[in-house]
């Protein structure tokens, strides 16, 4: 199955038929909001695997709209366009940044409400210290400060590496702190869409166990179900996506994916405990999301 068509019609014959589908492009059914560096790109290639999913391909599925002013200003036929396009009967799912990228600010988020009422909502976390990790490493080695010698982490993360611009914010420590405040994350989503559009996706169970978290995604979206273990194929190394696999075809997440974390500095990794619990024992309790650090 290849969801990333891009004619307009897909002719299927055999002796006993001959008929086409009309394939379209219509805004999303799921938008994943984020989190940065928890797993969305995963989950969404995860998703196209089902039948009933169309997506663009991975390095197009990230569409900026909402949290751009000068692109939300072109209409939502603009947004539409950079949509794939889709059979009928088939939801698309979509990769939107920004949305809940400043904090306590909705007002992009207001404005998918307003654009897509009944939009449904994915929200993937993971451990928010390795979240914190893999932030800074993903901004010195495809971020922002790309080519810039990264300075040691712990000085990043405990701002003592001098200010580090960060996108939004006054400083990357600020940037990848906020990043991690899940509760506040949520509760700015349920600040606008009702908690049945909303459904919180464990990232580090997308490593552990795929199949088992892709079905919780499945019947939260009413979609038929598809997955089986065959559809994944657990990899050696530790904090490894699993490959997806369908049919013949075989696709794993490479890049700064899984990447491999430094150990952070005991008083880093003490002020990071204390720092994120209140917020996660706050999340647990709106979600049922736990994780333990």
């Amino acid at each position: 199955i290849n969801n990333d068509t891009s004619d307009n019609v897909v002719n299927n014959s055999d002796k006993s038929s001959n008929y086409s589908i009309t394939l379209e492009k219509k805004l999303p059914g799921v938008i994943v909001v984020g989190v940065k560096k928890c797993g969305t790109g995963a989950m969404i290639e995860m998703l196209k695997m089902h039948p009933m999913v169309a997506g663009q391909i991975y390095d197009k599925v990230e569409v900026f709209f909402f949290a751009h002013d000068e692109l939300y200003a072109k209409g939502l036929d603009y947004y539409k366009d950079k949509m794939p396009l889709a059979k009928p009967d088939q939801i698309i799912v979509t990769k939107t940044p920004g949305m809940i990228d400043i904090p306590g600010n909705t007002t992009f988020i207001k404005r998918l409400r307003q654009a897509i009422p009944d939009i449904k909502l994915l929200m993937v976390v993971k451990n928010p210290i390795d979240r914190v990790i893999s932030d800074v490493i993903h901004e010195f080695t495809e971020g922002a400060h790309k080519g810039e010698p990264m300075p040691p982490i712990d000085d990043v993360i405990m701002h003592r590496a001098g200010d580090i611009s960060a996108y939004r914010f006054s400083d990357i420590s600020e940037a990848v702190l906020y990043m991690s405040d899940y509760a506040l994350q949520y509760q700015m989503l349920t600040a606008v869409f009702p908690r049945k559009n909303i459904f919180v996706v464990n990232g580090e169970m997308i490593v552990q166990n795929p199949l088992d978290e892709i079905r919780k995604v499945e019947t939260f979206l009413g979609l038929p179900p598809f997955f089986r273990e065959q559809h994944f194929i657990s990899r050696d190394e530790k904090g490894k996506f699993p490959c997806f696999k369908l049919g013949w075809k075989t696709n794993c997440m490479e890049g700064d994916k899984g990447r491999e974390h430094p150990t952070l500095q005991n008083k880093t990794y003490d002020f990071l405990e204390k720092h994120f619990n209140p917020g996660l024992e706050k999340f647990e309790q709106e979600t049922g999301v736990k994780f333990v650090m």
